[in-house]
């Protein structure tokens, strides 16, 4: 990871907020963005007292901006617009529904008269309004921003930077919308009109076909989700499960997966999945006899399976000695194959619109094990998308747990602000606590005080420059003012690392060594020992 930046942290005591935001909007802005950063650095406690101090001054600010926005003869030609509207879009938490709707009706009314850069401003503010809205209980008004972004997306007239722009917002803040405009804005992405205007608007913003293909994986699983709090007991009939997913491979996630099935294998009965089709790795580490018979994962989810035979024919005990494990039935594996065909068929299936007969066939599979499974573990492929939010989707439906595992690498930990906005928006928690934990996997010692505390490693990411690229950055003001804080990380320090498993020698050949995989992570205080904390209460909840 670069080397973190070592400037002095902003403090609370330091912000000076001016009484007016009149006398140069662009001021008040930079004084607000210097009072946002202390504030998210201070207790709960601390953070209460500076919003009770700082009210009288938003307040003013918020009706200064609106008045000058309404009253001035000609805003289009106002030089400090652009600056009203980032004010806005700063406290839009402390607009009222009716200062909202009042905002966005201005906006579409003046539209054609607006500058560029004001027109960049106010997508932006009409963009972040969604999530407030959604809070006060208006779709009406959320309907009313969705149409206005849309008709910009579309429209021959608007520059093709706005309408790639407004294509962006839209994608990126998908879960501030209704239920009615995401299937809207879904089924509009499918017609051949938008996709015409997504290829030539890609050249303006080329982060557009990533968040296109993002959005369009996500999105049956994005409405599978409500908003309700996750079963103590699954309807689905589903055992207990931890799905351990990340957003790129070479994190340590497949360690992980075997660590906590080994380690839970001694007392319980354990089924491991490797759901990773696009790089299946279970088998380099387990033998099994006569392999070739054996289904794979993707066979079934491809061509499907019974009840009997997922549970007689796809689940194998491997041949490994295990440490600690003297049952050899309490670990069985589901492995999925390295060939590429049946690989890039299940992925054709996948994602050719059959993405509910795939999730019918792993509920299939899943369903087969309540019986007889104390924890089910699936180790998925990198990326969050397909099989990997349907693993979330039935850990999250079967009151279960998922584990998020990053490295300590700059991209690495900033991409982790999309799953936490993406799942804020459509998931609930039970008792403030989300149904899953972020695992940062071999972290320096000499910097984990800095991931222990998620106020100041957030500060630090949004000030860093490589995160111009990484998506939910691009707008570095709007995440410092909005998006959802970093859960406390899980943090396994490099002296605990999960790498050193598998060695080759000329005595030996190849060679797993498990005892050397679970040695460091059982020493008292450990990140591994937190997890299976988090794993353990999990059971108990689900009364197993």
């Amino acid at each position: 990871m670069p080397t973190l930046p070592n400037h002095r942290l902003p403090k609370l005591e330091d912000a000076e907020l001016p009484v007016s935001a009149r006398e140069s909007y662009e001021a008040a802005v930079k004084a607000l963005s210097f009072w946002t950063d202390a504030y998210k650095l201070v207790n709960s406690d601390k953070q209460r007292e500076a919003r009770t101090k700082a009210s009288e001054h938003f307040s003013r600010y918020i009706q200064e901006a609106i008045e000058d926005l309404q009253t001035v003869a000609h805003p289009a030609h106002d030089s400090s617009a652009v600056y009203r509207l980032r004010l806005l879009t700063y406290l839009d938490d402390q607009l009222n529904a009716n200062q909202i709707q009042e905002l966005v009706q201005l906006l579409s009314a003046s539209w054609d008269g607006l500058y560029e850069d004001v027109k960049r401003e106010a997508i932006s503010f009409l963009c972040d309004s969604l999530y407030e809205l959604q809070l006060h209980g208006r779709p009406d008004i959320q309907h009313l921003v969705f149409t206005l972004l849309g008709d910009l997306v579309t429209k021959n007239s608007e520059p093709p930077q706005i309408s790639a722009h407004a294509l962006r917002g839209l994608l990126v803040h998908a879960s501030g919308l209704t239920a009615e405009d995401l299937a809207s804005l879904e089924t509009a992405l499918r017609s051949l009109a938008w996709k015409r205007t997504l290829k030539r608007h890609s050249e303006a913003e080329p982060a557009l076909a990533r968040l296109h293909a993002e959005f369009a994986s996500q999105y049956k699983v994005l409405t599978a989700f409500t908003k309700s709090e996750s079963p103590k007991i699954s309807p689905l009939g589903l055992p207990p499960i931890v799905a351990i997913l990340s957003r790129k491979g070479g994190v340590g996630k497949t360690s992980l997966a075997i660590a906590l099935a080994l380690y839970y294998a001694r007392t319980k009965r354990v089924y491991l999945l490797d759901l990773d089709i696009v790089g299946p790795s279970l088998s380099y580490y387990f033998r099994f006899d006569q392999p070739s018979t054996i289904p794979t994962l993707e066979a079934a989810l491809s061509n499907g399976i019974s009840v009997d035979d997922a549970r007689r024919r796809l689940f194998t005990a491997p041949k490994n000695e295990l440490p600690g494990i003297t049952n050899s039935s309490n670990l069985m594996i589901a492995q999925s194959s390295s060939l590429a065909a049946p690989r890039h068929e299940l992925y054709e299936r996948l994602f050719s619109g059959r993405l509910d007969r795939i999730r019918g066939r792993m509920l299939t599979i899943l369903q087969s094990l309540a019986k007889d499974a104390d924890l089910v573990i699936i180790d998925n492929a990198p990326g969050l998308f397909g099989l990997g939010l349907l693993a979330f989707n039935f850990a999250y439906s079967g009151g279960g747990l998922s584990l998020f595992v990053t490295s300590p690498d700059i991209h690495d930990v900033g991409a982790l602000q999309i799953e936490m906005d993406f799942f804020r928006g459509v998931i609930a928690t039970v008792n403030d606590v989300p149904p899953f934990r972020w695992v940062c996997n071999k972290v320096p010692a000499s910097l984990r005080h800095i991931y222990q505390d998620t106020g100041v490693l957030q500060y630090y990411l949004r000030k860093h420059p490589a995160l111009g690229d990484v998506p939910g950055f691009v707008e570095e003001r709007l995440v410092r003012r909005y998006s959802a804080p970093f859960p406390k990380p899980v943090i396994i320090t490099a002296a605990e690392s999960m790498t050193k498993t598998f060695t080759i020698s000329e005595d030996t050949g190849a060679n797993i060594d498990f005892k050397k995989l679970l040695d460091p992570l059982e020493v008292e205080g450990s990140g591994f020992k937190d997890i299976c904390a988090t794993v353990d209460e999990m059971l108990r909840a689900m009364r197993l």
